[in-house]
């Protein structure tokens, strides 16, 4: 119904991209009611990459935006990601994979908003870049 999730390259080494490249450990979830939000993380060599997921117990269809700043010593550098989904009941979907570097004394805060017909949730993580080092 919707297509492939498109590779974009950012300023200041954030890169989102349309593939889970390795298995994920969740960082920050909304678990409550029918549709459910996720980001998860993983290191990724001299980064990480944060992926944005959806769950659902009923079949849903709508939009997502994932909003994720960098900011530190050497600049900062944002992305903005939308686009729709649509779930079956039980489903789980990749919507977006963003790897980024990470800078000593850098800031990462990402936030994922999942929108269908029977609400909104959100899930917000912030963390600074001495997390991984």
């Amino acid at each position: 119904m919707f297509g492939p999730i498109r590779a974009l390259t950012v300023g200041g080494g954030l890169m989102a991209v349309g593939f889970a490249m390795q298995p994920l450990q969740s960082i920050a979830a909304d678990t409550a009611g029918p549709i459910r939000c996720e980001l998860r993380e993983s290191s990724a060599g001299p980064g990480v990459t944060l992926s944005a997921v959806v769950n659902a117990s009923v079949s849903a269809t709508g939009s997502y935006r994932l909003i994720v700043t960098k900011r530190g010593d050497a600049g900062g550098s944002d992305i903005d990601q939308s686009g729709g989904f649509s779930i079956s009941p039980n489903g789980e979907r990749v919507l977006s994979v963003v790897s980024t570097t990470l800078e000593r004394g850098a800031t990462y805060e990402a936030k994922l908003t999942v929108t269908w017909k029977g609400g909104t949730v959100s899930c917000n993580r912030t963390l600074p870049s001495a997390f991984w080092l």
